[in-house]
């Protein structure tokens, strides 16, 4: 745990210097703006996908997941303006205050900072980033791949009936075939060629 904090503080550090930033107004940059505006922005692509869905085609499905992807952003809503109307100072007094607001959570769950730290700013951002997406693939794959396994669908049965017809159209030219051959021996065999 140590360590992967000192690599991601160095990470950090880094940045900043390159940027021409501090540390501390790079890290409030990074850990109280950027990261929740990501997963409010991928939180919030789950209802305009399906807002345009329902303009696209209204269906009482698509208006109930409609709602629940609503429902869903606004924890996320929510969230981030309390967050960023809490941390409304400059950016080095935001570090100073997130960091006292960390170290009250350390406390107050028993996990120490850097345990809170890397919990909150790596593994809850990466698990909901993650939900997001997979949220995301499943509203696609219920209306889009839907669409295209009924389109593939039509497709094939197509030519299934494309291919039996050419199939019967083989057999009866081979049937015909037979049939003029059978002919063709039976008259033979009534007249047969006279040898000279």
């Amino acid at each position: 745990m140590n360590l992967l904090f000192k690599i991601c503080s160095a990470i950090v550090w880094v940045m900043a210097h390159l940027l021409g930033m501090t540390y501390e107004e790079l890290n409030t940059v990074l850990f109280i703006y950027a990261e929740p505006a990501v997963l409010l922005f991928t939180a919030l692509l789950l209802p305009i996908y399906m807002a345009y869905k329902v303009w696209k085609k209204a269906t009482v499905w698509r208006i109930i997941v409609f709602v629940l992807s609503l429902a869903y952003v606004t924890p996320f809503i929510i969230a981030c303006r309390k967050l960023w109307t809490h941390y409304n100072l400059s950016l080095h007094d935001n570090f100073v205050l997130a960091y006292e607001d960390l170290n009250h959570a350390a406390e107050t769950t028993g996990l120490g900072y850097i345990k809170t730290v890397l919990l909150l700013f790596i593994g809850i951002f990466l698990v909901l980033l993650i939900v997001n997406f997979f949220l995301l693939y499943l509203e696609r794959a219920l209306f889009v791949d839907m669409t295209e396994k009924k389109i593939r669908a039509i497709v094939e049965k197509r030519k299934k009936v494309a291919q039996k017809e050419k199939e019967k159209e083989k057999s009866d030219k081979t049937e015909e075939k037979q049939h003029e051959d059978a002919n063709k021996t039976a008259e033979d065999a009534e007249f047969p060629t006279e040898k000279r």
